[in-house]
């Protein structure tokens, strides 16, 4: 197998740079939005959040938004999973950002447009399966599929703000109705132990 060369770009035209910016940036806010629902729902500050949450991945965090929901007693509207669902659009982003934010650009001798070296999975080349990792792929990933993936970003930012204000309306109804729950204090289900953070662990002498 002859594996062809090409001269990495070090510099890449303005439209491009401002494209990657623009996707990397927006699904870190879909991540960040991701984990202040999980904070919500833990009931704990982002300061303890983010020791105790970290930075999951995008369907980590929609798993676990879903496992805390089963446990508050509340639900969505929106779909999760399966295609049309929020994991499935939440990971096609992830994905593409991830490919763009640690790709790499090069020269190619049939291309006037920077030309993205893929080095994942692999592809078909003459009948035969070839791994990426050892012949790259060269893909055209042109603006108009940067203004696609935009397009997907904003609207599934959209829907993760609609979770988050759906939750905590829901959240705060059922803090009214059953307010024993999130009481500092003795457990209704074992009041020999404490619910309350602070009082979890004894003070040393």
């Amino acid at each position: 197998m002859v594996v062809k060369r090409y001269r990495v770009r070090d510099r890449l035209p303005t439209a491009y740079n401002t494209a990657i910016g623009r996707s990397v940036t927006r699904f870190s806010v879909i991540e960040s939005r991701l984990r202040n629902i999980i904070y919500g729902l833990l009931g704990v500050s982002p300061a303890f959040g983010r020791i105790a949450v970290r930075s999951p991945r995008v369907e980590d965090s929609l798993n676990m938004i879903a496992d805390l929901m089963t446990l508050q007693g509340i639900t969505t509207r929106l779909k999760f999973k399966g295609d049309g669902g929020l994991i499935t659009a939440c990971k096609k982003l992830e994905t593409f950002r991830d490919m763009i934010a640690h790709g790499v650009w090069a020269h190619h001798e049939n291309s006037k447009t920077p030309i993205f070296q893929s080095t994942a999975g692999s592809y078909q080349e003459e009948g035969k399966s070839v791994k990426a990792r050892i012949a790259p792929r060269a893909l055209n990933i042109s603006l108009d599929a940067f203004r696609q993936n935009a397009k997907a970003s904003s609207a599934v930012l959209k829907a993760v703000d609609f979770l988050g204000k759906e939750l905590k309306r829901q959240l705060a109804a059922s803090q009214k109705r059953h307010p024993q729950r999130f009481a500092p204090g003795p457990s209704p289900h074992n009041p020999r132990k404490s619910q309350n953070p602070a009082n979890r662990y004894p003070r040393r002498k």
